[in-house]
């Protein structure tokens, strides 16, 4: 892939065709055995067509290049290119460029509505989620059947972490029951940079699009921690980190 100067590869979700094939150890049913378990945790639905849609090769390669599959990410074409297969089967290859300094991908989004588990538990919950590879969790206030309050907790995940950070919603929570889909999203190019300060060494995040500086955030724990070792207010060291990204000339704003 370097040497195609490719930095990220999408796929739609893979159709997986039906039937039976004739092969070395027999007539299998199609797909095959191992093309599923090439492609567990992505994407895939039954296009209603008889034959071999993918095979062991094509699934290997997918599952190991593809950071996302789903709808086709915003692109600026660059050009394409088209395969042939039995039965005219096509697969076709779109070379394209994202804006400078963003990047679009598809994520999957876990959603469901609690109105029963114990709030104390929430913030063990949220950890455990984004250890397991969660991207983001959040919670949000519903007002359920009957005007019962609720919480409603979403998850935004990689599709090879959708089993994990389900079956963490099921095991740690009274959810019966996940909402799932998926979403695009575009994602400016960002960097965590150390900022010296006069309470030490503060991490802070920086967000770039077009090359220039379009969000900065001081590392919250980072300023907690200081705040309180320091015994100084914590705006302040949060002002202090702020300043200090700009005033050590390690940002171009």
């Amino acid at each position: 892939m370097s040497l195609l100067e490719i930095s990220s590869v999408a796929a739609s979700a893979i159709p997986l065709g039906k039937g039976r094939i004739e092969t070395p150890r027999g007539i299998l049913p199609l797909p095959l055995p191992s093309v599923l378990e090439l492609l567990k945790d992505v994407p895939a639905f039954d296009n209603g067509e008889e034959g071999e849609m993918i095979d062991p090769a094509g699934a290997a390669i997918l599952a190991t290049l593809c950071r996302s599959f789903g709808k086709a990410p915003s692109l600026t074409l660059a050009g394409q290119g088209y395969g042939a297969g039995e039965n005219s089967r096509l697969l076709r290859v779109v070379v394209g460029s994202v804006g400078e300094n963003s990047a679009s991908d598809t994520v999957g989004v876990l959603e469901t509505n609690i109105e029963d588990t114990n709030p104390q538990f929430y913030e063990d919950i949220l950890e455990k989620l984004l250890e397991a590879g969660a991207l983001d969790v959040f919670l949000s206030p519903v007002v359920m059947q009957g005007g019962r309050q609720g919480v409603k907790l979403s998850a935004m995940v990689p599709p090879d972490r959708q089993q994990a950070c389900t079956q963490i919603i099921f095991t740690e929570t009274t959810s019966v029951g996940i909402r799932y889909y998926q979403a695009e999203r575009q994602t400016l190019d960002r960097e965590v940079i150390p900022i010296r300060t006069d309470f030490g060494k503060i991490k802070v995040k920086v967000a770039r699009q077009m090359g220039s500086i379009v969000n900065l955030m001081p590392d919250y724990s980072d300023c907690l921690s200081a705040s309180r070792s320091k015994g100084v207010p914590l705006k302040q060291v949060w002002q202090a980190a702020f300043a200090g990204a700009f005033s050590q000339g390690q940002l171009v704003p």
